[in-house]
């Protein structure tokens, strides 16, 4: 059985057949959610998208199923790196998509300067990963100078205006940019 992917090629919008892919999983019950700028997109519809020429997909999944999961997208004809996929498939697996854009599929957690689990809130949304958990896998490791002796996470100057209630619809669009007095969640103003 094929999963009706749209017409989008390597030079067109990846967001159509990445929601078909998503969409198809959550039709049949499988642990397989967007996430990265496209998971944006389908969750925060009115911010600008960044697209570009030969866009890969970022997927979640979770290992319990990630063997059906990876059944699933060669069901929906995308191809995978099987070299990979048997030597790393425990962690993250590789694919081609129908349209010939790359596939990537983290399995469970994202390792960068932090680690994201991403388990506990897999199902709170049916195509995307939560929204917090898109905030948080935007994070960045910046190397600290050598007066702070350590790594820091450089996500807050990038990505302040992304709020889990503004891609929920629920935040008034601010402009990007700094806003006096204002600090993400949790952390002090210095």
């Amino acid at each position: 059985m094929s999963t009706p992917l749209g017409a989008a090629g390597p030079a067109g919008d990846a967001l159509p057949e990445a929601v078909a892919l998503a969409r198809g999983a959550a039709e049949a019950r499988l642990p397989l959610k967007l996430f990265g700028g496209l998971a944006i997109r389908v969750l925060g519809p009115g911010l600008p998208p960044r697209t570009r020429r030969g866009q890969d997909m970022d997927f979640a999944c979770l290992s319990m199923r990630r063997k059906d999961v990876a059944a699933y997208l060669e069901r929906s004809d995308c191809v995978p790196d099987r070299r990979f996929n048997n030597l790393s498939g425990d962690r993250q697996m590789y694919f081609t998509a129908p349209s010939g854009r790359p596939i990537d599929v983290v399995v469970d957690r994202l390792t960068m300067c932090h680690t994201l689990d991403f388990r506990p809130s897999f199902d709170r949304l049916p195509l995307t990963l939560d929204a917090v958990d898109l905030l948080l896998s935007n994070c960045r490791s910046s190397n600290s100078t050598r007066r702070t002796h350590g790594t820091s996470c450089s996500c807050w100057p990038r990505c302040r205006w992304l709020t889990p209630a503004r891609l929920l619809g629920q935040d008034p669009p601010r402009a990007p940019g700094p806003q006096r007095g204002s600090t993400p969640s949790g952390l002090q103003a210095s």
